[in-house]
């Protein structure tokens, strides 16, 4: 559980770096775009394609096929390739979302505390630092919120649904299902497609936001 929380933490603080990717052109955007060289929407889909996507899928794929041996998770290639699967929908969606703050805050400088507190926002809410079930029904809807949740728990049950841990005591051996383990911990040993899907679907919606945030609102002022 903490290789997988602080890997999604080392992934989501590394996408403020996409935060600078539209600030920095900002007055050239408007300034071009006035005159009529391009529209909004080729260039912000240049950036996405050429900028972006290389930055957020090669990474995951890097490191996902480094650490998986090494930490010694499950040793097969389904399992591998839903890992990888998870690790690159998670570091799109946190570069959506640092994307569309980038866009919609003209200052680099608030733009990078607003990704900051939504981040830790994620984090708190993503299942390691607080236990579902322990929190107050009034605020358990904000791990909906939480994209950190969704890749947590899609991780986690990856790894974790099919284990058999047996625990010698007293001379019995108690067998424990993994997902007993993982409903101890307040997730849904069913959820992996669903958290998968959830992650890409943020991911869709926050990359066409963004977009049409930057068509329609960022434009010169006469």
């Amino acid at each position: 559980m903490g290789v997988f929380f602080f890997v999604c933490a080392l992934f989501a603080f590394s996408c403020l770096s996409s935060l600078p990717l539209f600030a920095s052109e900002r007055v050239i955007f408007v300034r071009e775009r006035a005159n009529g060289y391009y529209s909004p929407i080729p260039y912000y889909l240049a950036k996405v394609l050429f900028d972006i996507l290389p930055l957020r899928v090669v990474p995951p794929l890097l490191l996902g096929a480094i650490i998986y041996p090494m930490v010694g998770l499950v040793p097969d290639l389904p399992h591998f390739a839903r890992f990888l699967s998870v690790l690159v929908a998670f570091n799109l969606t946190a570069a959506s979302i640092c994307l569309v703050l980038g866009i919609m805050i003209r200052e680099v400088s608030v733009a990078n505390l607003t990704s900051s507190l939504v981040m830790l926002f994620s984090m708190l809410f993503g299942g390691l630092l607080l236990n579902k079930d322990s929190m107050p029904g009034y605020l358990q809807w904000l791990k909906n919120l939480s994209f950190f949740h969704y890749a947590f728990e899609a991780l986690i049950v990856n790894e974790m649904v099919y284990l058999q841990l047996i625990e010698k005591k007293y001379g019995l051996e108690i067998d424990v299902p993994g997902a007993t383990i993982l409903s101890t911990f307040g997730f849904d040993a069913t959820a992996y497609l669903s958290d998968l899907l959830s992650l890409l679907g943020m991911w869709l919606v926050l990359t066409l936001f963004a977009g049409l945030f930057l068509a329609l609102f960022v434009r010169e002022r006469r």
